[in-house]
């Protein structure tokens, strides 16, 4: 009579269910595809879109729009008199892109470059009648200025004209130059700042090699 441990020692119980083995080996088989490789029509995903493609604000779209519809004359680029915003575009709230004040900048930038296209165009000789109408005024008229004199220049024109359209934000325009100025002075200190920094550093630096 054969003993239980001996017993226990030599038999097995076989495992019920499927084998591990083969369910993987069917898996390799199969060919599955994964949803994100799918097209982004069929795809559960959201397509990323890139970041160049992504919307601007509407200051730079007019800027954009601007320079799409430029012209040339002759080989002179032409700049586009921007359009004087509607009365009910503005909602005198104080918004930080007020429509009076964009339109003040593109204004300026406007004053500041047409007197040089005009000349340009004068001495190219080019007729009169072949000229847009907005920039007719400026026939004969000084380009000899500094960029930072006719661009000083050209914005107290703006103010002025704008001023002109809507007395009320003549204040307005004019806190806005101050804030403006009151930056770049701000921004040149810094950088200032910032170089005499280096300059420093740079000479204790080279105080300290030469130290014995």
């Amino acid at each position: 009579m054969r003993s239980i441990r001996h017993f226990c020692s030599t038999h097995t119980t076989p495992r019920s269910g499927r084998s591990l083995n083969s369910l993987w080996s069917k898996l390799q088989r199969e060919n599955y595809e994964s949803i994100s490789t799918e097209p982004a029509t069929t795809s559960i995903q959201t397509p990323t879109p890139n970041p160049g493609d992504l919307g601007h604000d509407k200051k730079e779209k007019s800027v954009e729009s601007s320079k799409t519809h430029a012209h040339t004359i002759q080989g002179v680029e032409i700049p586009t008199k921007p359009n004087q915003p509607a009365p009910d575009e503005c909602c005198m709230s104080g918004c930080p892109n007020c429509t009076y004040d964009i339109y003040a900048d593109d204004l300026a930038n406007y004053l500041a470059v047409a007197p040089k296209a005009a000349s340009q165009l004068e001495s190219k000789g080019v007729a009169l009648d072949r000229w847009p109408m907005d920039l007719r005024g400026f026939a004969g008229s000084d380009s000899s200025k500094s960029p930072l004199e006719a661009e000083a220049e050209a914005e107290k024109t703006a103010d002025k004209l704008v001023s002109d359209l809507d007395p009320t934000m003549r204040a307005f325009l004019e806190m806005e130059r101050n804030l403006k100025k009151k930056k770049k002075q701000i921004d040149q200190y810094d950088q200032i700042k910032y170089h005499l920094t280096d300059a420093l550093e740079l000479r204790y630096y080279a105080a300290f090699l030469h130290k014995p």
